[in-house]
């Protein structure tokens, strides 16, 4: 009459017995871990990046792969539906992890974990994920704060800047700082690219000897990093200028003389073969010397001492607006023998 409890009992014991030699979920093409012993994958504010968790069971269980309540997905995260697959002699799964960093992300690890659960209720170790979302380090390139750009009046120069991001990840943006900035007359700026100005320069005549600001502001494209104004002086160089439209050495000559011959000009610039040949308004033409005041020195008394006349220096020097009032180190623009 003891017989059947006796299977019983042993029916229990192999049954516990079963369960204890049963293996539990184990994770398949485990990911390369870093330091922190973590799946670790690269990712970047506004990309998606992916993971597939696959997990296998050799005792031909049925899976599910979970996410641990803590510290859960993070905002901008989704795993993807469960997938069924078959190699030989074990049961495995495959579910999709994918992450869309968001702006304040930038910069941080973020991760999730995760563990493979079977019918049975037995369960794998934690499978951990750490998102490394790189930060943006925006960079200007073509100019540096506080650099002189020196440009002579009537000659056309353009000036590029970009910004880039040197990491390589991020898209980046530059643009001109308008109200920190004051532009020579005819000035003209080009947005080329989201990441790349390039400014217009044709100072005219009557700027020579002024000084002007030229700044510009820029970051990544994602607004994780905006880098501070970068700004360089554009100094309209004196005795220095480009011919016109049409314009030769000759007539550039009689333009600054008042009708004094091309000789003295043209001694000025061997490099100009004939004074007749029409010149690119990209070609510099030096239009006189540059004289430093000294203690003194009077405006009538420099047009006596360089044969020309005071109309003509306050001509080629717009800076000077009386005559009487020069400054001992001020450099002036000189055009000599024009009487």
């Amino acid at each position: 009459m003891r017989k059947p409890h006796l299977l019983f009992g042993l029916a229990i014991i192999f049954c516990g017995m079963g369960r204890a030699f049963a293996a539990p979920p184990q994770w398949i093409d485990a990911c390369t871990t870093g330091p922190s012993g973590c799946c670790e994958v690269p990712a970047a504010v506004g990309a998606v990046s992916s993971l597939d968790l696959k997990a296998g069971d050799s005792d031909g269980n049925s899976l599910d792969i979970r996410v641990h309540l803590e510290p859960g997905l993070p905002v901008g995260a989704s795993f993807g539906q469960l997938i069924l697959n078959s190699p030989p002699s074990v049961s495995s799964v495959k579910r999709t992890l994918s992450f869309t960093p968001q702006t304040f992300h930038g910069g941080h690890s973020v991760s999730a974990a995760f563990y493979a659960l079977d019918d049975t209720g037995l369960q794998s170790a934690t499978q951990c994920v750490v998102f490394n979302v790189s930060a943006a380090k925006p960079q200007y390139d073509g100019l540096t704060n506080g650099q002189i750009l020196s440009v002579s009046a009537r000659c056309k120069r353009k000036i590029d800047l970009r910004v880039t991001d040197s990491t390589g990840v991020y898209n980046a943006t530059a643009m001109l700082d308008t109200p920190q900035s004051t532009l020579p007359p005819d000035t003209t700026v080009e947005q080329v690219s989201s990441d790349h100005v390039r400014v217009h320069i044709q100072a005219p005549r009557g700027t020579e000897g002024r000084s002007y600001s030229l700044c510009f502001k820029g970051g990544d494209a994602q607004g994780l990093s905006t880098l501070p104004p970068l700004c360089a002086t554009v100094r309209v160089e004196r005795c220095r200028v480009c011919a016109g439209e049409g314009e030769s050495l000759k007539s550039v000559a009689t333009e600054y003389g008042r009708g004094a011959s091309a000789i003295t000009i043209y001694n000025h610039n061997p490099a100009f073969q004939d004074p007749d040949v029409v010149l690119q308004d990209t070609l510099e033409i030096a239009v006189g010397n540059i004289y430093r005041i000294k203690d003194g020195d009077t405006l009538s008394g420099l047009a006596a001492r360089f044969h020309t006349t005071v109309q003509q220096l306050l001509s080629v020097n717009p800076l000077v607006t009386d005559p009487e009032k020069i400054s001992v180190g001020e450099e002036l623009c000189v055009t000599l023998c024009t009487v």
